[in-house]
């Protein structure tokens, strides 16, 4: 047999070429179009539903992509600099995946003509590196200037990043606290310093900056209200202790000999909790605050004390007040001292909307601030969220790279016509390759139009006039439907976002373009047959008909079939009864022989090797036998039996026969015949040969007439006074070779009974070897129990082991009289289902 050799994993997708490339570039056209209508001030947002049910307001171009779970490799890489823009600069998210769609989309023209994508790729970074020294040429530098002016700049560029969020009504109350949170930073300006709170109800204009740590008030024990709620150069205790009495464990014991002793353990308990309260009193802290809960005695304790307490702290919450206040999370209460302690110069309990809020304003160690925003509903306020994050990034990006450059789509037309231009002064594909690429650039101010409903064609067409006649900052003006000035008109933008976007959305583009074939695997549990239903159908089959086999020089395939062919060739594997079987030697050696057949380079292997292949395969013996065992269980209770390969199994069935007559009708054997010649046209193999179904009917017969017990007498000539009975059967019949045995040494007393079995004939004598032959008989008895318990081993015979194991240390105390009555009721139960 010509094994087959497969270089890649069974299920394994693999395309490549030119229609491979043209499937990656229209995938990502797919995700620009899906963004495209939320560019800019009039841009539309979109409702994303999770499969939990959350539903999502947006029309921020990363958050979209990262709820749209995209499976598709290529589409995956503008997920990929979406998110990447939004953790660089934090705006521009839908720029970038715009240019990289379109600079793909102006290519592909090329890439269907033929043009090599190296020789697009070097236009591509030819053209990044011209926009990249005109942008650096073209930004206005801001001096150092005084604070106002320094907060005025900060301002118009937060209203620029807000203009096309869903608040951009209110861009200029948000953009006057988002720089005055800026600005109340440190000279390192981290983000996790400025935190944002929601509160649900009011209006957006009553949202507020506080300077200084404010979170929710957390989950309160009575006597929480008798506690003070503001303090004046307050010490702060920052906790991860348990300040409450634990129940007991599930599974914990305590055994006292009487209430003096249960009374010795409650005391101390409540001593050791009010050891820690003590210490933490001792300290001097005005205010408690605990990650872990904090049980209503502390809460009382403090109270009484005049001390605030707060348990259940979001770990965020405390570290930032930790980071702004000083001090230190305590994990014990034995270590508390007044050096460990934060300072704030007040604290106060304060209500906001429906929440109550504490506020620690006055940190000394950090300056920190909190954005308390106030709105209609939930996802109104996420969005909200999102876009103030979007503009602190701008604002500390502006603050860190003192360069902008004018928005609306003015850098982008600038930087196409100088583009243009210069593929004008050179020859070849370049030159078209280049002008591609900046009529590209045009596609941030034609999206800007048509969101706005505006007509893109004459807009743009005013725009390259005035860029021709040298006015670099024009732009779109989406207020006027016209085109104007937007540096004049203070739409600027940080030119660290025009050189990412772009550097991006080249990267991106070139490598979509440099990859020519895709290998996709299958996923785990994956069917490996194409065009298979998924699941376990009626008809399905209990195991795959192609297996591969994983080696060192590659993957060899064979099929079910072909497996259990050879199988049936090598008894001494397979059956328990050969007397070579229980030889290690031998049975080895036919294994390895085995297994050459399909692996014809075996030999070549290494040693672990080849006891990996060979232990594979005998476990999909296994695996085939209990299969084949289940079914034979499954059709004994009426249901339909699933073993599509069990006519290649009748050389292990005919030990079965008992077994087999139960569900081998004609009927289910026609359904198994036309299973058989299904599966294997899912798995490309030819039909089965019609002597297959023959011989299967032909079986059926056989069971009917065996079980009946009937015994052939051979006509062979015999000496006098002697008769020969053959009786064929398996390891399994052998309990009824007893009955069979005994009304042959009734009615003749030389009678020998010769058992033919696989080859093996034993002679037995039952005048002389009585004994003997009852010594043997409970041997083949026992044998048979092995083989049926080894080939049925499952979780249902290890409950009946448990069971039988249950009741032994009852047996144990009945007398002589109850255990005989026990045993003769067991075994008129076994009689009575026909199994004794």
């Amino acid at each position: 047999m010509q094994p087959q050799i497969v270089l890649l994993k069974e299920g394994t997708d693999t395309s490549q070429g030119k229609p491979q490339l043209i499937s990656n570039i229209n995938a990502c056209q797919s995700i620009v179009d899906a963004v495209r209508t939320t560019l800019g001030p009039r841009g539309m947002d979109k409702l994303i539903v999770d499969s939990q049910g959350k539903a999502t307001i947006s029309n921020d171009g990363a958050t979209i992509m990262k709820l749209l779970e995209i499976v598709h490799p290529a589409a995956k890489t503008l997920v990929d600099i979406a998110k990447s823009q939004d953790a660089e600069v934090g705006d521009g998210t839908t720029s970038v995946v715009l240019l990289a769609g379109e600079i793909l989309k102006q290519v592909k023209p090329f890439v269907e003509e033929g043009v090599h994508p190296r020789i697009i790729i070097k236009a591509i970074r030819k053209s990044l590196q011209l926009c990249m020294d005109k942008i650096n040429e073209m930004a206005v530098h801001i001096e150092k200037q005084s604070k106002d002016e320094q907060r005025a700049l900060l301002t118009k560029c937060a209203a620029t990043a807000m203009s096309s969020k869903l608040i951009h009504q209110q861009k200029d109350f948000f953009s006057k606290m988002v720089v005055d949170a800026v600005l109340s930073l440190d000279e390192l300006l981290p983000l996790n310093m400025i935190g944002i709170k929601k509160v649900t109800g009011g209006s957006l204009e009553e949202s507020e900056l506080i300077s200084g740590v404010a979170f929710k008030k957390t989950f309160s024990y009575a006597g929480f209200e008798m506690a003070p709620k503001s303090y004046k150069n307050c010490k702060i205790a920052l906790l991860n202790i348990e300040l409450e009495l634990k129940a007991e464990r599930d599974n914990a014991e305590v055994r006292v000999d009487n209430v003096k002793e249960y009374q010795k353990i409650v005391d101390a308990e409540w001593q050791i909790l009010y050891n820690k309260l003590a210490k933490i009193h001792e300290s001097g802290a005005n205010v408690v605050l605990s990650k872990l809960p904090i049980g209503d005695v502390a809460t009382q304790y403090f109270a009484d004390r005049d001390m605030f307490c707060a348990g259940r702290v979001p770990d965020e919450d405390l570290k930032r007040t930790m980071k702004a206040c000083g001090g230190a999370v305590m994990t014990t209460a034995n270590d508390i001292n007044p050096n460990v302690l934060g300072q704030c110069d007040y604290f106060e309990e304060r209500q906001v909307g429906g929440e109550r809020f504490n506020v620690f304003q006055g940190c000394p160690n950090a300056r920190t601030c909190t954005m308390i925003l106030r709105g209609g509903a939930e996802q109104f306020l996420e969005e909200t969220e999102r876009s103030l994050h979007d503009a602190i990034m701008i604002v500390r990006r502006t603050i860190k790279h003192d360069s902008v450059v004018a928005g609306g789509g003015a850098i982008e037309m600038e930087l196409s016509k100088i583009l243009r231009d210069y593929s004008r002064t050179i020859a070849g594909k370049e030159q078209l390759l280049i002008a591609a690429i900046a009529k590209g650039l045009e596609v941030i101010p034609r999206q800007l139009c048509d969101n706005a409903g505006f007509d893109a064609t004459n807009i743009l067409n005013k725009l390259r006039q005035k860029h021709a006649q040298g006015g670099q900052w024009y732009g779109v003006d989406i207020t006027k439907e016209d085109i104007a000035d937007n540096f004049v008109e203070c739409v600027w933008e940080p030119s660290i976002i025009k050189i990412n976007a772009l550097t991006a959305a080249s990267e991106a583009a070139c490598m979509i373009l440099s990859v020519d074939e895709t290998i996709k695997s299958p996923k785990a549990g994956e069917a490996p047959m194409a065009g298979a239903p998924m699941g376990r159908g009626m008809g399905r089959p209990i195991h795959p008909i192609i297996r591969n086999i994983q080696t060192s020089n590659g993957v060899v395939q064979y099929n079910i079939y072909d497996f259990l062919k050879e199988m049936k060739n090598k008894p001494v594997i397979w059956n328990r009864m050969h007397i070579d079987h229980k030889n290690g030697a031998i049975s080895e050696e036919n294994w390895k022989k085995f297994a050459n057949i399909f692996v014809p380079f075996l030999e070549q292997l290494d040693e672990d090797e080849k006891t990996q292949i060979i232990d594979e395969l005998k476990n999909y013996w296994n695996l085939l036998r209990k299969g084949m065992m289940k079914s034979i269980l499954t059709a004994k209770k009426g249901k339909s039996n699933q073993c599509h390969y069990l006519h290649y199994m009748e050389f292990f069935l005919n030990s079965k026969k008992k077994y087999l007559k139960d569900f081998t009708t004609e009927k289910e054997l026609q359904r198994l015949a036309e299973n058989e010649i299904k599966f294997r046209a899912m798995a490309g193999l030819p039909p089965p040969e019609n002597t297959n179904n023959n011989r299967a009917r032909e079986n059926n017969k056989t069971n009917k007439s065996s079980s009946s017990k009937e015994t052939k007498t051979d006509d062979s000539p015999k000496p006098s006074g002697s008769k020969r009975a053959i009786v064929e059967c398996g390891p399994d019949d052998f309990i009824d070779l007893m009955s069979i045995c005994e009304t042959t040494s009734q009615q003749t007393t030389d009678d020998e009974v010769a058992v033919q079995n696989n080859g093996m004939v034993g002679t037995f004598d039952y005048h002389q070897q009585q004994q003997s032959n009852n010594i043997r008989m409970q041997r083949f008895v026992d044998e048979s129990a092995a083989i049926a318990s080894a080939d049925l081993t499952d979780k249902a015979d290890a409950a009946n082991q448990a069971f039988f194991e249950s009741i032994k240390p009852t047996l144990r105390n009945l007398n002589d009289s109850q255990k005989l009555e026990f045993k003769i009721q067991v075994l008129k139960t076994l009689k009575k289902y026909k199994l004794y």
